[in-house]
Parts: structure tokens; C-alpha cells; sequence
């Protein structure tokens, strides 16, 4: 059933992630992500742990991959990663080894367009190669020293590309319904959660502002 509503765990604790990501499970979540800030603290571990906590969701490896894409892949998925994240910007070279690894080990690579100015160009590129997801990410530290809006419209152009398409940044329970309306198939969900006092709260009401989507 889409959209899917992805967490997106971009913590340093590991028992913190696991906690808020239990309260978010409860409440309808659909795939769990191990961030980037959370697989440099914790490593493999954090993928591990949350697959064996979670088995019956698809765990979500945001290693942004920018080198070594065999072994990377091949890393995640062996720590029971469903879907492995690597860098839109990565050469081909490296997206053509990620996706190899990603065929033995049946695992999903989803590419994130973070930081590219031409992300509709690369993308179409990176769909070439054989790649199984797409994110349109408007960065943390973008959003935070830029003070950027989210762009819809770019989202309206990437979901006509014959690929899934992930949205993240800064979105919420107001800004979900509208990367939908967009053409997003996943939703990622990150800061509005796992800041809040009452993560499970938050969870609910994202679930809630997708529920005319989902029936």
C-alpha cells in the first residue's frame, strides 16, 4: 500500500533510536531508516539491531554510498539492510558495483539526489543503471544555514520519471499530504518524530494526514 511513511532515525544512540522507533512501529510506520548520523556512530550494529528488533519491516541503510558500492552493499545487507541507500552524485562506476551487489544479495538500492543541481538530469541517468528507488532530499543543514522551502515542483518532476520516489526534509504532518499530491511514493519523516517529547504522538498524526492516501 502506498505512500509508505519511512522513519528516518538520525540519532547517535542506538537504544534511543530503538525506543523512538518501537513508539513509531505501533502507531502504522511502515519502513525504518538507520540515518547516516546513526550508521557513523553506531556502524553495522545499529542496521543489525534494528532488523532483529523489527523483523516484519523493511530496514533502510541511509549509507549514502559514494565509493566501494559492491562492498558496501554487500556490508548492509549482510547486517539485514532491505534497501541500501547510496549518493545520487557517486560515479557510474560506483552505481553500476552497487547495484551488482544489490542483485546477489537481493537487497533494493534506492538513490539519494542530495546535493546535485540538476537532479531530474541524474536522475534519469541513475535509472539507467539500475537502480530501484529515488530520493529527493533537501538537506538538514540546507534547510538549517540556507533556510530553504521545500520544492515541490522539482518532486512533481522526478515522479514522472517509472521509479518509486522518496521525499525527505523537514517533512511533517502538513508537508506529507502535499509531497503525495506530488507524486511521492515514500515519505520520510525524520526530525518531527524523533525531537519530539511525544515521538508516538507525531507518528500518529503523519499516519492520520496520509490516511486519504492510503484507502
Amino acid at each position: 500500500m502506498w505512500p509508505k511513511v519511512q522513519l528516518a532515525l538520525d540519532l547517535l544512540d542506538l537504544d534511543e533510536a530503538i525506543e523512538k522507533a518501537k513508539q513509531c512501529v505501533d502507531v502504522g510506520i511502515d519502513w525504518i531508516e538507520a540515518g547516516t548520523p546513526l550508521i557513523n556512530s553506531c556502524g553495522m550494529e545499529a542496521v543489525r539491531v534494528l532488523k532483529e528488533r523489527f523483523p516484519d519491516h523493511n530496514i533502510v541503510a541511509d549509507l549514502k554510498v559514494l565509493d566501494t558500492g559492491f562492498q558496501s552493499v554487500e556490508m548492509c545487507a549482510r547486517a539485514g539492510a532491505d534497501i541500501v541507500g547510496i549518493a545520487g552524485v557517486a560515479t557510474n562506476y560506483t552505481v553500476m558495483s552497487a547495484v551488482e551487489a544489490a542483485k546477489d544479495y537481493d537487497v533494493d538500492i534506492v538513490a539519494d539526489l542530495i546535493a546535485l543541481k540538476d537532479p531530474v538530469k541524474r536522475a534519469k541517468e541513475l535509472k539507467s543503471l539500475g537502480i530501484d528507488y529515488l530520493e529527493y532530499h533537501l538537506s538538514i543543514d540546507e534547510r538549517e544555514y540556507a533556510h530553504k522551502s521545500f520544492p515541490f515542483e522539482t518532486v512533481k518532476k522526478l515522479s514522472k520519471l517509472p521509479l518509486p520516489l522518496a521525499v525527505a526534509g523537514g517533512l511533517d504532518d502538513e508537508k506529507t499530504p502535499k509531497a503525495v499530491q506530488n507524486g511521492a511514493k515514500v515519505v520520510v519523516v525524520g526530525g518531527y518524530i524523533t525531537k519530539s517529547e511525544n515521538p508516538k504522538e507525531r507518528a500518529a498524526s503523519v499516519i492520520e494526514a496520509l490516511k486519504p492516501f492510503r484507502e
